[in-house]
């Protein structure tokens, strides 16, 4: 549930999250109020010879306008916030009474009560003063000298001129954020522009609370708040506390901003957590670390709206790489059926980061259904799409954390992605494959997947045959292997290099021809290879097939009899198992 509080300078509505509840009329400020309190008021030379009798701890209440009532019967003409000038006339003569009507009065949000002595109320009584006592309902005491048209002249005008500072205060937030959005290149200058309106450290993070910018204000120190930085995300305690604490439920439903209480176990100091969100999606989070001194309302406000604009350039910034990726997408697709891109598309992906002087990798990323041995099918349900959208967002993350440009493209299960390995420091090719696999492992719901990749090309004529390897890794590959490099394969890099594919096929021929040439050729065939899987173990083969050992004893014979060699034989057994990767090559 939302409550509502009214700021009637701006003539606008401010909802807050509930957590921002607060003692009445208290407005939450940097050092200061926006309104005026019954305490700045007294500061004010006419105010001067005023005196507090009671409520001392309710000062800091604000005043929203002066109204003089000297009727019975006043409970039904306050609305909240006065400042009630009276002289006691018509005041119940009854203590229970006059402590009822103090009671309804505060219970009316009233801001303060002054009483001016005079024949009809001589001396404040001791009913109203130990009861406004108790609820700190302040009690001013001004001399029968002064006017109550003084009073009411110097105050109104001292709120006439906090709401015009307030207004320009609005409309510079206005303009400052405006401008942010229409000329702020990254989300970054929108940070700074937070920051530098409020006065306080700014962080602007994904819904899965990675870093996207922050700005820092002088003077702030935060240990979760570093961290954050360093590692470019929220640290996994600080996430833990906030899932423990029912908190991060709610930020993922705030539509508000939140306020987060300090966590000293973790570091983290109180924040103001204001969710960017655009048509119900939520698009990331503003955190504000708040300090010693609590934002106010229209600094939350500012919150509010930058996080707009934040939601507007992260929607501008995805409607961009939609298209930067169409182009990416049909000029990947391009290089890797060996077909040369249009010159005007070279030119556009030169833009998006493609160097046909270096040397590129491709690597592929296949999710696996239930049937693990398939490594290409369509996506048929909502929840595959999502997968592979995970897996893309994943890698464009990876990405962008490498300062690799994101050149890939999308087909069925699969993602191929060109890797610039040049790009990469000496050896760390494998090691960024490597901890591409363990991220996208993290994903919730996105395994069992592969990822296999061929040996760096250079240039763009060389993309196509680092597609080709990629491919015969993935089909190479085992269900749990992970990732897969096609160098990996020392005996099938090896054949690949061969240009003569007839001498290949003549001595894949000259193997297993006189198997193939029988009735049961396919049977026998099938046979050997599952026994060159399973490194020439019978029963683990015959599992595989699903048939009897003494079944695969009997084809084991006759596959040695149409040989002439048996197959202990350790020289048959590298033969078998170069003939099964020609077959894989052919």
């Amino acid at each position: 549930m939302q409550r509502t509080y009214v700021q009637p300078i701006l003539g606008t509505t401010a909802a807050f999250d509930e957590s921002f509840t607060r003692a009445p009329h208290k407005v939450l400020g940097r050092g200061q109020f926006l309104g005026l309190t019954v305490r700045e008021a007294l500061q004010l030379e006419v105010m001067r010879p005023v005196r507090i009798v009671a409520g001392h701890a309710g000062l800091d209440r604000e005043i929203r306008w002066v109204h003089i009532i000297d009727i019975p019967e006043i409970i039904p003409w306050v609305r909240g916030g006065e400042l009630l000038l009276t002289t006691g006339y018509g005041w119940p003569t009854e203590d229970e009474e006059r402590r009822r009507t103090v009671r309804e009065l505060n219970a009316k949000g009233l801001a303060a009560i002054l009483f001016e002595p005079s024949k009809f109320l001589q001396e404040i009584p001791r009913s109203i003063l130990e009861e406004a006592e108790a609820l700190h309902l302040p009690i001013l005491e001004a001399p029968w000298e002064l006017a109550f048209v003084d009073i009411t002249e110097a105050v109104s005008r001292e709120i006439i001129k906090r709401q015009y500072e307030l207004i320009e205060r609005a409309d510079e937030i206005h303009r400052a954020l405006t401008l942010a959005a229409v000329e702020a290149t990254d989300l970054g200058g929108i940070a700074k522009t937070l920051s530098s309106l409020i006065g306080k450290s700014v962080t602007i993070e994904d819904p899965g609370l990675k870093l996207l910018a922050h700005a820092e204000y002088t003077g702030e120190h935060d240990p979760a708040r570093e961290a954050t930085i360093q590692y470019k995300e929220t640290p996994r305690e600080i996430r833990e506390a906030l899932e423990r604490s029912g908190l991060f439920r709610r930020l993922e439903a705030a539509e508000k901003p939140v306020r987060l209480p300090a966590f000293p176990e973790v570091g983290m100091e109180a924040r103001i957590v204001c969710p960017i969100r655009a048509g119900g999606e939520l698009l990331g989070y503003i955190w504000i670390l708040e300090g010693k001194t609590p934002l106010n309302d229209l600094d939350l406000r500012a919150a509010e709206h930058a996080a707009t604009v934040a939601a507007l350039h992260l929607l501008r910034q995805r409607s961009l790489a939609a298209v930067e990726e169409r182009i990416g997408y049909t000029f990947v697709d391009g290089l890797i059926r060996g077909a040369v891109p249009p010159e005007d598309l070279m030119e556009r992906a030169r833009l998006l980061g493609f160097d046909p002087q270096d040397r590129y990798a491709v690597v592929l990323m296949a999710l696996l259904g239930h049937d693990r041995s398939t490594r290409r099918w369509p996506l048929t349900s909502r929840e595959d799409f999502y997968r592979r959208e995970r897996m893309g967002q994943t890698l464009r993350w990876i990405l962008d954390e490498h300062k690799l440009p994101r050149l890939l493209t999308y087909t069925l299960n699969q993602i191929i992605c060109l890797v610039p390995a040049g790009q990469l420091p000496g050896g760390e090719f494998r090691k960024f494959l490597s901890n591409l696999y363990r991220s996208l492992e993290l994903v919730e719901g996105l395994p069992p997947l592969l990822i296999t990749a061929g040996t760096p090309q250079e240039g763009a004529q060389g993309i196509p045959r680092s597609y080709w390897e990629a491919e015969r890794a993935l089909l190479l590959a085992k269900g749990d292997e992970g990732f897969l490099l096609f160098e990996d394969l020392a005996l099938t890099h090896l054949l690949s290099q061969v240009p003569d594919r007839a001498a290949l096929r003549g001595m894949y021929e000259k193997i297993v021809g006189p198997l193939l040439a029988t009735p049961q050729g396919a049977v026998l065939r099938k046979t050997v290879w599952s026994l060159v899987d399973h490194e020439f173990n019978q029963n683990a083969a015959a599992k595989a097939l699903g048939i009897h050992r003494n079944t695969m004893r009997a084809r084991i014979q006759k596959i040695e009899a149409l040989l002439g060699r048996s197959l202990k034989d350790a020289r048959v057994r590298v033969d078998l198992f170069v003939a099964r990767e020609i077959e894989r090559i052919l």
